[in-house]
């Protein structure tokens, strides 16, 4: 009876210590290789676009922003290379101007 009590909780400790070790290895592994992406998109004019981006980088510090310009203004892509300068997170894409 007391082999089998002992085999048990020896059973019981294995099982516990493998849990915990896949689950520390599963946190550090997606801890590292997470990354979330904001992306924004900016339709019109450049009223608001710094104070956007620098609100979406300061809400998400561990996050890529990637800005997608389709408004076809030069003053916003100004702002946006600026931004992209300041920080190696903010991504610029360039796209079409919607036709309206």
């Amino acid at each position: 009876m007391l082999n089998i009590c002992l085999l048990t909780v020896i059973m019981v400790l294995c099982v516990l210590g493998i849990y915990f070790l896949s689950r520390e290895i599963i946190a550090a592994v997606l801890k590292n290789n997470t990354r979330s992406c904001v992306v924004i998109e900016v339709l019109g004019g450049a009223s608001g676009v710094e104070d956007t981006i620098r609100t979406a980088l300061s809400a998400n510090p561990e996050s890529e922003i990637i800005v997608m310009n389709k408004s076809g203004d030069d003053e916003v892509s100004g702002i946006l290379a600026k931004l992209s300068a300041d920080s190696s997170r903010v991504h610029i894409k360039e796209a079409p101007a919607l036709s309206i």
